[in-house]
């Protein structure tokens, strides 16, 4: 390691490439952790719902999402999972069947994974859309 003066380290700034403004950073992985009943499902499937859904005005508050695919890793009861994608699709305008969301039930190592995962969201991308 070298130290870096100011002029060196900002140099090397990249801005941020928001998924959703101001909030969460476009191909980042992210884990959300807490306590059980704190919400944590809700708030991940909304903020996948969001990003994957074909709605133009997607956003969560102010906060204008962009448009992808979402692969949620699913790893610990995924019946609880499908009945809320079952209800929130229920409620809610568009057509959900037309949503770039994925699932991948189960524990995995994903970096052992990575491969296949990036197969399946080309093969996707390619054959659906």
């Amino acid at each position: 390691m070298k130290l870096a003066s100011k002029a060196q380290f900002l140099k090397g700034f990249v801005p941020p490439d928001y998924l959703i403004d101001g909030t969460l950073h476009r191909r980042f992985l992210y884990a959300l952790t807490g306590q059980t009943g704190h919400a944590k499902t809700a708030i991940a499937l909304l903020v996948a719902e969001l990003v994957a859904s074909v709605s133009p005005n997607a956003a969560l508050g102010p906060h204008r999402a962009e448009k992808g695919q979402v692969a949620y890793f699913v790893s610990e009861n995924p019946d609880e999972l499908r009945m809320r994608l079952i209800g929130a699709d229920a409620v809610r305008g568009g057509d959900p069947a037309q949503d770039r969301l994925f699932f991948a039930p189960g524990v995995f190592n994903i970096a052992e994974m990575m491969a296949t995962l990036r197969k399946d969201c080309e093969w996707w991308a390619r054959s659906i859309w």
